[in-house]
Formats: structure tokens, sequence, C-alpha cells
């Protein structure tokens, strides 16, 4: 990586960490409230996202969750579902890119969740989906969410 990217890099996760600063004081996301960063254009994955926000709330002991977003149809689902979201917050492509800079520099923080097939670290999550009966509701709530308290069928029968 040349050291213009770099610079780049880094500039980006700088303005993504004033960004992080911004939606922890508006939305108390330090007192007890994770972010759910939903990027992907995957209609299923981001519906299965929003029906697991409970389970999420309850695993973490949450105070809810604020969606954060660039895609209208993600911020306009999430406004009809009323589990435990807090808010939703609809950001450019420029300051999704920022944020995910952020995380990909550093674990920064355990309060920001991403919705993503791909990002930060580049793996592609859905190549689990179908090894060994692992489904698409699996991966969102093992890999993404992290819902330490998940079972699926595929866990009980395999």
């Amino acid at each position: 990586m040349s050291h213009d990217r770099i610079g780049a890099r880094l500039l980006r996760a700088w303005r993504g960490r004033a960004l992080w600063r911004r939606l922890c004081h508006r939305h108390q996301l330090d007192a007890g409230a994770y972010a759910l960063l939903m990027i992907e254009d995957d209609a299923e994955l981001n519906e299965l996202a929003l029906r697991h926000i409970d389970d999420l709330v309850t695993d973490r002991k949450a105070a809810g969750v604020v969606v954060l977003t660039d895609r209208p149809e993600v911020a306009e689902a999430a406004r009809r579902h009323d589990a435990h979201i807090l808010g939703v917050v609809e950001l450019s492509a420029g300051q999704v890119e920022d944020l995910l800079s952020l995380a990909e520099l550093y674990n920064f923080t355990v309060r920001l969740l991403v919705v993503s097939w791909t990002r930060p670290f580049g793996a592609d999550l859905r190549a689990a989906v179908g090894v060994h009966g692992v489904t698409v509701e699996d991966v969102l709530c093992l890999c993404m969410l992290t819902i330490r308290g998940w079972s699926s069928e595929a866990a009980v029968d395999g």
C-alpha cells in the first residue's frame, strides 16, 4: 500500500473518530446503547438483523440500538420496527467509509456492530452459509451481532 493510500485511510479513520464521538454524544452510545451499522443491499440480511435486535439487546443487556445506514430502504424499514430501536441515523457513503476505516484500523469499541458480508475486514462470510447447515441467520447472529446465547437448528442437529 502506498504512503498516499495509507495517509488517506488514516484521514478517513480520523474523520470516523470524530463522527463516532458525535454519535456517542447524541445517542448515549457510551451509556449502554449499541450502534448497528447496516451497509448491505441484501434485503434478507437486513430484515434478519432488524428482527434480532431484541435478542441482541437481551444478550448484551443493552439500553437499545441506534441504526446507522447509508441505505434509504434500511432506514425506512428500521423506522417501522419498534424493537428497542432508539434512533435511525442516515449517513452518507463517505461517513460510512470513515467509520469503517476507523474500525479497520483498530477495535475502538464493542458498541459498533457491522452488518456486512465483507466489512470491516474483507472476509466473505457468505462462504459459511450452507456449510454443515449454517444459515444466513446463524452467520448474522454469531459473526456480525455476536449474540452469545444464539443456538440454531444447525448447532443442535450438527
